[in-house]
């Protein structure tokens, strides 16, 4: 990204955000899911758009549900910087946002995702967003800090993890939300479905925008990069 804004503004990004939403997990260790779970919001709704960005629920052998409604939802906003960045998301165009941690790249991905539903439900268009993360917590930490707090009022919003013999139809609750936040191996577990007419299969036609977290680890044999050869086919 060219041009960004000065580096005081990013500074003052980095003091003002970094005990909201950008932590590292860089010592975690890569997805595990042993168990199913699942949390969810209270809320409602690839044109041959998908917006790439770079980008928990405890464990258990049951799906976990609860209400996580506030007194008022948030609208989301954004500093100069991230706007820049994320302008050709608007655009309808895919991008990679790269910005040092901190300084809300998360933020960005639901400013984004909101947009894309909005302008959707505004078109009488069907809108649907899948968030992608590489590691568990992950789905908590942007469901219950950033998406479920900005977007459930107006979007029905979960985020689940599980291992591959998932205890839920996850069809089902693509059908059921608009914007769904999960493990990647959830969403490749289920492309990899051999049959066509296997009723857990799922074409990525269904998503009308796909947000990568941790994009740069789309390399090789990884769960990321087999997703994307979905998406290129």
């Amino acid at each position: 990204v060219e041009n960004l804004q000065p580096r005081t503004e990013l500074q003052e990004a980095l003091e003002d955000e970094k005990n909201v939403s950008e932590k590292s997990f860089e010592d975690l260790p890569e997805i595990s899911e042993p168990d199913v779970s699942l949390q969810e919001t209270n809320a409602c709704d690839v044109t041959a758009n998908f917006g790439q960005m770079n980008l928990y629920s405890d464990d258990s052998d049951h799906v976990e549900s609860r209400d996580q409604r506030p007194s008022s939802e948030k609208e989301p906003s954004l500093r100069d910087y991230q706007m820049e960045v994320a302008k050709p998301a608007l655009e309808g165009k895919n991008i990679i946002i790269c910005l040092p941690t901190g300084t809300g790249k998360t933020r960005v991905a639901v400013y984004i995702a909101k947009d894309h539903l909005d302008k959707k439900r505004k078109a009488r268009e069907c809108g649907k967003v899948i968030v992608l993360v590489n590691k568990v917590p992950l789905v908590e930490q942007h469901l219950e800090n950033e998406f479920g707090p900005y977007m459930k009022h107006s979007y029905r919003t979960i985020g689940l993890s599980g291992a591959s013999q998932l205890k839920f139809s996850f069809p089902e609750l693509i059908r059921d939300y608009d914007v769904i936040i999960c493990t990647a191996k959830i969403l490749e577990n289920a492309l990899e479905k051999v049959y066509e007419d296997d009723e857990e299969r799922v074409q990525l036609s269904v998503f009308s925008l796909m947000i990568i977290d941790e994009c740069h680890h789309t390399q090789k044999e990884a769960v990321y990069n087999n997703i994307m050869r979905y998406y290129l086919k």
